[in-house]
């Protein structure tokens, strides 16, 4: 008989989710090797549960394997899918480099997913988003094996979508009813978003009491008074997924 497992690759902030989760039920939590830090893999062995992690990060890419692809794509077939999805010519060139670093290392990472299903048998797969390509693959991959898929969503959803991809989860758990609208606008049907506060802000209560503290330790460590006031410009990190613009967050303000 199969061990139950589930595929874990919510990002450390998440833990007290994992915990909850294997709480009375020991599963075998398969992480891509890259998200296995020391606090996860402690909290899953506290839990009494086993950890395995996915070499997807230590696969050594084939390049070779996407050579047929390539081909295709620089010749009269990819001018073709540019001039027919109304691209400039420039986007041959990116999708070539894409398709050339991202080919061989999916298709062996897939081949590493197929080999643990039939090892384990899989309930569930925890994902932060399902847009980039190792969590996209994960999304995917499961829902082709009829193994739901349930997005913790890691942001508010209070802006607007700068991505434009459809949505790869079966479920989603946002942080209110009002970040629920953002999915909803995405096409998301309701029945299948769920409110549920965010698991990464359980330790702020704590936090909050140890304010004056926190605020000494960054002064000293940063080298500001504390007894003034502060201004936080907080960025997020870029995904990457322009053609337009790569450069990182902070690079771009510095130049601003």
């Amino acid at each position: 008989m199969k061990k139950t497992a589930l595929i874990y690759a919510l990002w450390e902030k998440n833990l007290p989710a994992l915990a909850r989760y294997l709480q009375g039920k020991p599963r075998v939590v398969l992480i891509p090797d890259y998200l296995a830090s020391k606090a996860v893999v402690d909290a899953i062995v506290a839990a009494g549960s086993e950890a395995r992690l996915l070499p997807m990060q230590g696969l050594a890419s084939d390049a070779g394997f996407a050579s047929p692809l390539l081909a295709q794509l620089e010749g009269t077939v990819g001018v073709s899918l540019c001039e027919a999805a109304g691209l400039p010519a420039g986007a041959l060139a990116v999708l070539s480099g894409e398709a050339k670093r991202d080919l061989p290392l999916v298709y062996q990472w897939l081949s590493l997913l197929e080999q643990a299903m039939l090892e384990y048998d899989i309930e569930i797969t925890l994902v932060n988003e399902d847009v980039l390509r190792d969590s996209k693959l994960l999304a995917l991959w499961s829902r082709r094996h009829e193994i739901p898929v349930l997005q913790v969503a890691h942001g508010t959803g209070l802006g607007r979508d700068y991505i434009g991809e459809d949505n790869h989860s079966d479920d989603i758990a946002v942080f209110s009813r009002r970040s629920a609208e953002f999915f909803i606008d995405l096409g998301v049907a309701p029945q299948h978003l769920h409110p549920i506060g965010n698991p990464a802000w359980d330790t702020y209560p704590e936090l909050t009491r140890q304010r004056e503290t926190i605020r000494q330790q960054l002064a000293a460590q940063h080298g500001i008074d504390p007894k003034t006031r502060w201004l936080v410009f907080g960025t997020s990190w870029n995904a990457y997924l322009s053609a337009l613009d790569q450069r990182d967050f902070d690079d771009q303000v510095d130049v601003a």
